[in-house]
């Protein structure tokens, strides 16, 4: 019984080493005053080639990011053509431990030349190379499918555009859910966009915010972004199911 003991105290701690080795990083800070590409792990990029627009501001509260078709940007934890993260402590996102995005925005406007495509998109893809990629329309939120490539897939109504959401988006396993201040609106299995052949859809741990597309424009405004792994439920279960399993062998051996 002693010995029992003693695996279950090593379990919880090796269990409980999670949490204290949990990463929470303000990929975004609103009240610093700056752009998010003058923080410490975004970088920005635009494309305004084909003779699009892209802006970025600040305005209270955070940034404002605006294009027209067919200009696209955004922010992103790597640096293009480079595939080098900006900030080389960006944290591995292991599903197996579970991640969590939390961020505010308002779609002020935004408007698309075809229903698959969205002027504001998040993107947050794991270690795995699976994650989910979200369009954001001023009356709902999408996510996109891998199989047909970059079509529309669950959606959820929601005006996004009357004020600023909160939302999460937590990865755990081979899941995504996506929360819109505090209530479950979407929810489905990762997936993996690595048939469209480059980056940054073959990158592993990334993420994107911005207009990603030429087929698109929005006007957005977002808050801070702050990226929490592993995620706090997968953790305490983690630990208690960790517990169970040693008590559980502790009972048969009696």
């Amino acid at each position: 019984m002693i010995r029992c003991i003693s695996q279950l105290m090593i379990a919880l701690f090796m269990a409980s080493g999670l949490l204290v080795h949990a990463s929470d990083i303000m990929l975004y800070d609103s009240s610093a005053g700056t752009l998010p590409g003058n923080q410490s792990w975004l970088f920005y990029a635009q494309d305004t080639s084909s003779g699009g627009t892209a802006s970025a501001s600040l305005v209270t509260g955070g940034t404002n990011f605006s294009t027209n078709n067919p200009g696209r940007g955004g922010w992103s934890n790597t640096i293009p053509i480079l595939n080098a993260y900006k900030n080389a402590s960006f944290p591995t996102l292991s599903p197996t431990v579970g991640f969590a995005l939390d961020w505010s925005m308002q779609v002020a406007s935004e408007s698309h030349n075809t229903n698959d495509r969205a002027g504001t998109s998040v993107i947050l893809i794991g270690a795995d190379n699976q994650g989910i990629e979200l369009g954001f329309w001023t009356d709902q939120v999408w996510a996109q499918l891998a199989s047909p490539l970059f079509t529309h897939g669950e959606t959820a109504a929601l005006d996004t555009s009357s004020s600023s959401v909160n939302y999460r988006l937590e990865i755990q396993g081979s899941n995504y859910l996506l929360y819109a201040n505090n209530s479950q609106i979407l929810n489905g299995q990762t997936r993996s966009y690595t048939a469209f052949g480059s980056a940054p859809y073959t990158l592993s741990n990334y993420f994107f915010i911005g207009d990603n597309t030429t087929s698109a424009g929005a006007s957005t405004n977002f808050g801070s972004i702050r990226l929490t792994t592993p995620v706090p439920e997968a953790s305490s279960l983690l630990l208690g199911v960790s517990g169970l399993l040693i008590l559980v062998a502790c009972r048969k051996r009696k």
